[in-house]
């Protein structure tokens, strides 16, 4: 059977049917070449606003501002697309190439590890947030007491080693293969002579990506979020924290990015019985990817747009914008949960407050805050 996996962006779990000598690939259609060319100009915008955008957000988050939980979620989740979008080049040659890997087994290993490593990373810390944003609004006396910044950097290390432990078998399997034209691909060598276990393997890897890397963290998200719905009353729906928001935002962003490309991947295992999917997969493979890379520049532009008053800084530095909107972002979480949790003493509210910047955003929920603590104390420091 022909070998089509090549035609697949690096991202995908290529593989051989047979032991055969690959033999070079048909004739491209013409739609398919229009295709491919427009994956490239998704991969270069991804490139081109994904790099400044996170290094942006990884020099404000992890330098500029108070180290906080939410600012330590939104930091890995920078580094995570950052580490990615650096790697970007690489796919962008090897599809102007036509799929021709020009640099080696052990970039074309590398590469293919960071792609995955940030899609685990990524759909990780997402889940961990979600988780977070409803323990903490559900159990406030237990965030109260185990919400801390040095269980949050516990729980990073926890989620690198998962996503690196997930991504270790592309690390492993990926390999290079010189074709009959002279042309390197980079595809996934399952070192094996026997067909069943190629398939098997390819099969298991596919479905240890879609459970672990959407499926459950999908279920996970839906159901966090639909539990906090119904802990927040409907009158404080409106008021949901600008950190909050921006998390639904990120997580919609990410459904809509990487969808197609697992539901590609599960058409990929019927292909190994179906040829009439080869040509389906060969020209909605890389789009899906496309897609899929395209979501690790979309997190800095959500950071800036979700803000209220996003209009009226225009005229400021876009490094001035972005600082303050994720102090915002993260200190509104912060303190609309504290106002939520009617277990909260009110010497509690005065502590969670005082000492931070006036935010213009948050300046109706400092005023409820203030009239607490004057009741309280005698005097309100916001």
């Amino acid at each position: 059977m022909e070998d089509y996996d090549y035609y697949f962006s690096e991202y995908d779990s290529n593989y051989s049917f047979t032991l055969d000598p690959v033999e070079d690939e048909p004739e491209k259609p013409h739609l398919t070449g229009h295709l491919h060319m427009v994956s490239m100009i998704i991969y270069i915008i991804a490139c081109v606003l994904g790099v400044p955008g996170n290094a942006i957000v990884i020099w404000v988050t992890g330098f500029k501002m108070k180290k906080t939980v939410n600012v330590l979620w939104l930091l890995h989740l920078g580094v995570a697309d950052f580490v990615f979008v650096v790697f970007l080049p690489f796919s962008i040659i090897y599809l102007a190439l036509d799929f021709h890997w020009p640099f080696g087994v052990w970039m074309c290993k590398i590469n293919s590890f960071v792609t995955v490593l940030n899609m685990f990373g990524s759909t990780l810390f997402l889940t961990v947030i979600s988780l977070d944003r409803y323990l903490s609004t559900a159990y406030p006396h237990w965030s109260n007491k185990f919400r801390t910044l040095k269980s949050a950097c516990i729980v990073c290390l926890v989620v690198w080693l998962s996503a690196v432990a997930l991504s270790l078998p592309y690390l492993y399997f990926r390999d290079t293969m010189v074709l009959a034209s002279g042309k390197t691909v980079c595809y996934q060598n399952f070192h094996n002579h026997s067909k069943y276990l190629i398939v098997m393997r390819h099969n298991i890897l596919v479905w240890v990506r879609f459970i672990n890397g959407f499926l459950l963290p999908s279920l996970t998200m839906v159901v966090c979020y639909s539990l906090l719905a119904f802990q927040v009353k409907r009158t404080t729906l409106q008021d949901l924290s600008k950190f909050s928001r921006i998390i639904a935002a990120l997580i919609i962003a990410f459904f809509i990015c990487w969808t197609p490309l697992h539901v590609f991947s599960i058409l990929e295992l019927a292909a190994h019985h179906n040829s009439h999917l080869h040509q389906v997969l060969h020209n909605g493979m890389p789009f899906a990817s496309s897609l899929a890379f395209i979501n690790s520049c979309l997190n800095p532009i959500l950071y800036l747009f979700i803000g209220k008053n996003f209009k009226l800084h225009l005229s400021r530095s876009f490094l001035t914008i972005m600082k303050n909107t994720l102090r915002e972002a993260s200190q509104s979480g912060t303190i609309l949960e504290t106002i939520e949790r009617p277990e909260t003493s009110n010497e509690h509210l005065c502590e969670r407050v005082a000492g931070q910047p006036y935010l213009p955003d948050l300046e109706r929920d400092t005023q409820k805050l203030s009239q607490v603590c004057l009741s309280s104390t005698g005097s309100a420091s916001v």
